[in-house]
């Protein structure tokens, strides 16, 4: 799947945005407190559902559907959507979900035949390290990367 264009309303810290990296890669930079890190967010919530920065371990009481949204917005406004283009798929598919409705993505059902395959692996998360999972990696002992190595790579999903 390629991502021709993002489109981020009211999550996190971004109140609007449009992204199109026109299936080329993207480089997201900038100072602390820019952004970066919620334009991550926002994918990881398009694909997953969730933010996997706001759940788990080490996140007390903060969530994705109390703490994701924009702080001057609602749950109700904040979105995002892509058009993304697929094998087997003729032009681009766009794909939105809403934070008032965290579990269920949109997209057109003719394509859901297609698309399933992509779903799996997005529901499973394997398309982002978060940084919490890299630097737990850098800084584990050597015994215990060979089990650190099948949690990045999420060989117990599978």
């Amino acid at each position: 799947m390629k991502i021709h264009e993002l489109e981020i309303t009211d999550l996190r810290g971004i109140r609007h945005v449009t992204l199109n990296p026109n299936d080329a890669n993207l480089v997201i930079w900038g100072p602390n407190g820019s952004g970066k890190s919620a334009v991550v967010d926002a994918i990881d919530f398009l694909f997953q559902g969730r933010m996997a920065r706001l759940e788990g371990e080490g996140t007390a009481e903060i969530s994705t559907t109390k703490n994701g949204f924009h702080v001057d917005s609602s749950r109700a406004n904040a979105k995002v959507s892509a058009k993304v283009s697929v094998p087997g798929i003729k032009g681009t598919v766009t794909l939105s979900r809403t934070l008032s409705s965290p579990q269920t993505l949109v997209f057109p059902k003719e394509h859901a035949s297609t698309l399933s395959p992509i779903l799996d692996v997005m529901k499973s998360g394997q398309y982002v390290l978060t940084r919490r999972e890299i630097l737990r990696f850098i800084t584990s002992t050597g015994a215990k990367r060979a089990e650190l190595i099948q949690d990045l790579l999420r060989l117990g999903c599978l």
